[in-house]
């Protein structure tokens, strides 16, 4: 039985904003051309966190989300190749072959005009085709992609995503930004206050929006549900708090500790504001419930994914 062939798009793809999936459906078109399979070849820890640790990003997404929307956009099998020191250092010829030479027996790759790879950042979308050329492998190069004038990069969105600007995050991405987590135990204040939510489990080396009460959606083992979500410290409870992530969802009543779920932003409700009692701040969450059904019964549950 002949070996499965594949189509390699080749990325970090944080975020798999829209720039990501035009390289994923590109992928899926060659892939049929050559009877192969559309697969996708990523990197793990960002290779900025290795080579310039100061200036490294927070990510968009958590490695397995990123897996996910991989496979969510098309990819048939996903590679994580660990970006090491040793991997970092191989010549843009060595590390094309490290990729064509293994298990996935690629016969295409695809990657956008401004990919860089191998020691020093030296190799480019001619160096592929070079390389490709002398063993026979098809190769596209996917030119950038454009959403309101806007370049869409990852760098982009985490820049959208630092300024609140919701509308641009999610137009850039082509879908909600979104965290998945653990449900773990926090105080339960929004229990003793007749507002139950699910706190969220985080760690501090993803990009996030700015604190606040946010109108969006929770998915989980029960389905999918709308959801009003705060990120902040609770000011109104005490000073010195960490940060929590936590969503109140709608319509449901389960204990879901030790659940993982998955938590999109659609829209911005208000920033964190410190109440004179918790009977003010019990009325407020009432109002957030409130416009969270509202916002979300409209146009902004299309984009969930």
């Amino acid at each position: 039985m002949a070996k499965q062939t594949s189509v390699a798009a080749l990325g970090i793809f944080d975020g798999v904003h829209r720039g990501h999936q035009e390289l994923l459906r590109q992928a899926q078109s060659l892939a049929e051309e050559l009877g192969a399979a559309p697969m996708a070849v990523t990197f793990d820890p960002h290779p900025q966190a290795l080579l310039r640790p100061e200036s490294a990003p927070k990510l968009l997404q958590t490695l397995h989300s990123r897996v996910t929307h991989l496979h969510h956009y098309g990819a048939v099998r996903v590679d994580v190749i660990p970006f090491t020191p040793d991997f970092a250092a191989l010549e843009p010829e060595a590390f094309l072959e490290s990729i064509c030479d293994g298990q996935a027996n690629v016969m295409g790759i695809v990657v956008g005009v401004d990919f860089r790879f191998g020691k020093g950042r030296s190799g480019d979308a001619q160096t592929i085709s070079q390389f490709a050329e002398k063993r026979g492998i098809a190769v596209r190069v996917v030119d950038e992609v454009m959403y309101e004038g806007i370049a869409v990069r990852s760098t982009a969105v985490r820049s959208a995503l630092a300024s609140n600007d919701l509308i641009t995050v999610t137009g850039l991405l082509g879908h909600h930004w979104s965290l998945t987590g653990s449900v773990v135990r926090g105080k339960q204040l929004g229990r003793q206050l007749g507002w139950p939510t699910a706190n969220i489990a985080h760690g501090n080396a993803l990009a996030m929006p700015m604190p606040g009460v946010y109108a969006g959606w929770a998915e989980g083992p029960f389905g999918r549900r709308m959801a009003a979500v705060s990120i902040g410290t609770n000011p109104t409870v005490s000073e010195g708090n960490p940060v929590t992530f936590e969503a109140y969802l709608l319509d449901f009543d389960a204990d879901i500790y030790d659940t993982e779920l998955t938590v999109g932003i659609a829209a911005h409700i208000r920033g964190t504001e410190r109440f004179s009692s918790l009977d003010a701040l019990k009325a407020r969450i009432a109002e957030d419930v409130t416009e969270t059904r509202q916002l979300m019964a409209g146009t902004l549950w299309e984009n969930v994914s």
